[in-house]
């Protein structure tokens, strides 16, 4: 026990006290475990801030179902209906088990972030069978718009009078689109290929807005970097840069001045893929009309993975406060955010 404790204590890793931590917030530890807790809270101060972090993170999680009004589950012959989802099906991943808690997944994303997935999966256990909804292809008419998260976590907002299809594998992240999308695409070691008539797009990681209708596409790179390609040519893009194609021709890059404005589509809508909170602060500007003040530049610096749709400041705020490890406020119409040892706040 010594031993163990010894090298729980002195290396600290979060990986390595997980488990404990779990059982430790879930009143399931043994007396002995709970002395390992309360000797590595002791060890250094960022232990004990880690700590009460995880803490907040379960008692909130814990209050999530009271919260949100969540919308019944579809039945199947709703799921199956023509013109709902088509008519073939791959998997989708679903954070939880309730159907429409868009707010609870950014929830999930923000805990997974801030304490690993080991930690997350002890506290509120694995997506059962009965989570998974499968999708190969989604339709949308004009006047609907659709968002929805792949098996990878990349979350995707579909436009009016759009299509896509997703052509999943093990070995391949692609899609098919045919109408406009706004990708927030999951870091990963394999490629995500959007295909369509006029060219693909490939990317590891990035966020992005396409418009693909016939021969014709309209790429805008909203952060981090795309490659674009044609029959003929291929073309690197960055953060702030638009690519065409026109006829089946590229044509040369231009910097767009607003990138803003070609999301702004997308509505009460707003996606993170490992986003620098500087620049999430920014989005949450645009969409909300707040000013966000980031009293801190290491905080500025931190990273945020989750996305939110129809939720209020209120509720964006609160999940990033948790991602990035901070204290937040909302007063007349100011957000600021503060490293938590600063105290007060959310």
């Amino acid at each position: 026990m010594i031993s163990r404790l010894a090298r729980i204590t002195s290396m600290t890793p979060a990986r390595a006290i997980d488990p404990l931590l779990a059982r430790s917030l879930k009143g399931e530890a043994l007396p002995e475990e709970e002395a390992m807790v309360r000797e590595w809270r002791r060890t250094a101060p960022e232990n004990e801030i880690e700590y009460r972090q995880l803490a907040r993170l379960v008692e909130w999680a814990a209050r999530v179902p009271e919260l949100i009004e969540v919308p019944p589950r579809p039945s199947a012959a709703e799921l199956i209906a023509p013109g709902r989802l088509g008519s073939r099906v791959i998997p989708l991943r679903r954070r939880f088990s309730k159907v429409g808690m868009a707010w609870v997944t950014a929830a999930a994303a923000a805990i997974v972030l801030v304490v690993g997935t080991s930690f997350y999966s002890q506290v509120r256990g694995r997506p059962s069978a009965g989570s998974v909804l499968g999708i190969r292809e989604i339709a949308t008419a004009k006047t609907e718009a659709a968002t929805f998260e792949l098996e990878d976590g990349t979350v995707i907002r579909l436009a009016s009078s759009s299509r896509l299809q997703v052509l999943a594998g093990r070995s391949r992240r692609e899609v098919a689109l045919e109408g406009r999308a706004f990708f927030a695409v999951a870091h990963d070691g394999t490629p995500f290929v959007i295909r369509t008539a006029a060219g693909e797009v490939a990317v590891l990681g990035t966020r992005l807005d396409l418009e693909a209708r016939g021969r014709d596409l309209r790429v805008v790179v909203v952060e981090g970097h795309v490659a674009l390609s044609t029959a003929r040519q291929r073309t690197q893009l960055r953060a702030g840069e638009m690519g065409r194609v026109l006829n089946g021709a590229a044509v040369p890059v231009v910097k767009v001045p607003d990138v803003d404005s070609f999301v702004e589509w997308t509505g009460n809508f707003l996606a993170f893929q490992s986003t620098p909170l500087h620049d999430a602060a920014r989005e949450i500007e645009r969409v909300y009309g707040a000013r966000v003040d980031i009293q801190d530049d290491d905080l500025a610096h931190r990273v945020i993975t989750a996305w939110f749709r129809d939720k209020s400041l209120a509720e964006v705020v609160d999940v990033v406060c948790l991602a990035v490890a901070a204290r937040c406020s909302i007063e007349s119409g100011v957000v600021r955010i503060l490293p938590e040892a600063h105290g007060g706040g959310r």
